[in-house]
């Protein structure tokens, strides 16, 4: 819906329609664990509200998605720098947006060190929540945020699960499911694990299954499991590798290299190294679209329809399109 949305109104000169269906896409294709694809589309969602004077409330509907991608894509550095270019002050006390921005936030500072800010802002996003009324956890997601902190919660991690457990969602169930793994007795953790692993299996939250797969993983090896352990670390790894999940891709190769594993080595260059957008472009390249013609397909810019073909003629070793084609066929 989000992808016909941005298409529809490209043709039309709606540029704030194509916005919104570029940021209604980021939030879809980040759960899906397509964090490349994320980035870019909540990127171009904020320019565009940037270049409008849109208020600050709305602004950060579209800042949110874009700061969790950076930071899946294991690009914190260039999140704070949105932070700090883009939003440098405190969200606006009423919005709907503003505790989703905090939880963001403190996503970014957990990640940095900042416990005690991140646990600051998870306390304010919870308060505004409970306020508005809002309980879902897909939403609402600061009970989690606050239990992966290590901060003393009490039945937080209780009532999380309690809720995803209602709201039937996979992947914020799979979430609380692996969060009350961190804080229940030890003969709990690997069956909460195996079933955080097997809720999300085979739906489209793919991003919260690899992070199941990757605590299972963990919790194995440390178990003593090590072999066992490798199986579901491998399949996190082919998730979210190719995908550009970073973030989760070096955690799930530390934990093989911890389990006894080794790795491959991602491929630099050849078909195997393309990233999904990467390849996805240069397929349609192949088959005789223009640039222009790519950019409406997908709802791109066409300088970032050249920065994926530049990128993706360095790895194929051409510098032609006309030889795209030859060049693909090999991969896998």
């Amino acid at each position: 819906m989000s992808e016909a949305v941005a298409r529809d109104a490209g043709p039309r000169g709606w540029l704030s329609t194509v916005a919104h269906g570029r940021f209604l896409r980021s939030l879809a294709v980040l759960p899906a664990g397509l964090v490349s694809e994320a980035v870019a589309d909540g990127r171009a969602a904020v320019d565009f509200k940037l270049s409008c004077d849109t208020p600050p409330g709305g602004l950060l509907f579209a800042l949110c998605p874009l700061l969790d991608a950076l930071l899946e894509a294991n690009r914190p550095d260039d999140a704070e720098a949105l932070l700090r270019n883009d939003f440098p002050g405190e969200p606006p006390p009423y919005a709907l947006s503003s505790p989703m921005f905090l939880q963001s936030r403190a996503r970014l500072r957990q990640v940095q060190g900042r416990t005690s800010d991140a646990v600051a802002d998870l306390r304010a996003a919870g308060a505004m929540w409970r306020e508005m009324g809002v309980r879902h956890p897909a939403l609402a997601t600061w009970r989690a945020d606050l239990v992966a902190t290590g901060t003393p919660t009490g039945d937080l991690a209780d009532e999380n699960l309690r809720l995803a457990e209602s709201a039937e969602a996979p992947g914020p169930l799979s979430t609380a499911l692996r969060v009350k793994a961190l804080v229940a007795p030890r003969e709990q953790r690997l069956p909460l694990l195996e079933h955080a692993v097997k809720v999300s299996d085979g739906t489209a939250d793919r991003l919260a299954h690899a992070h199941a797969l990757i605590a299972l993983g963990s919790a194995l090896r440390r178990a003593g499991h090590r072999e066992a352990a490798r199986d579901p670390l491998r399949t996190a790894l082919s998730l979210t590798a190719p995908a550009g999940a970073h973030r989760a891709a070096a955690l799930a190769t530390a934990e093989l290299h911890a389990a006894g594993a080794r790795p491959r080595r991602p491929a630099t260059h050849g078909p195997e190294s393309l990233t999904t957008a990467e390849h996805q472009v240069a397929g349609l390249a192949a088959s005789g679209l223009t640039n222009r013609e790519i950019a409406a397909r997908l709802i791109l810019s066409r300088r970032t329809v050249e920065t994926h073909l530049a990128h993706a003629y360095a790895k194929l070793g051409i510098t032609s399109r006309h030889d795209l084609d030859a060049a693909l066929v090999r991969r896998g």
